[in-house]
């Protein structure tokens, strides 16, 4: 019995992590659309990451700032909002 329940309290924590960084994940997101139009005055043409709602990188070369982020943050850097900032309208063909 103790077993199980060890397993289960394991996998219960492990969902609950990967759940709170995708909320996290989400609110950064939502946060980079909120200050798109502050971000792209402040980074025109660039790659813009967002980490607890503010900005924790920026570069011009997406592969740049994928390094630096995931020398900075480990394991944490593939949940980091990243969004390509340009001051020019954007036309998307769906």
């Amino acid at each position: 019995m103790e077993v199980i329940l060890y397993i289960y309290t394991i996998k219960n924590m492990e969902e609950e992590k990967l759940t709170a960084k995708l909320k996290r994940f989400e609110s950064d997101t939502k946060w980079l659309i909120e200050h798109y139009d502050d971000l792209k005055i402040e980074y025109p043409e660039e790659w813009v990451a967002s980490f607890n709602n503010k900005v924790v990188g920026h570069d011009k070369d997406l592969s740049n700032l994928m390094e630096k982020l995931r020398a900075k943050y480990r394991e944490d850097a593939g949940h980091i909002a990243v969004e390509f900032v340009t001051p020019r309208k954007v036309e998307l063909i769906l």
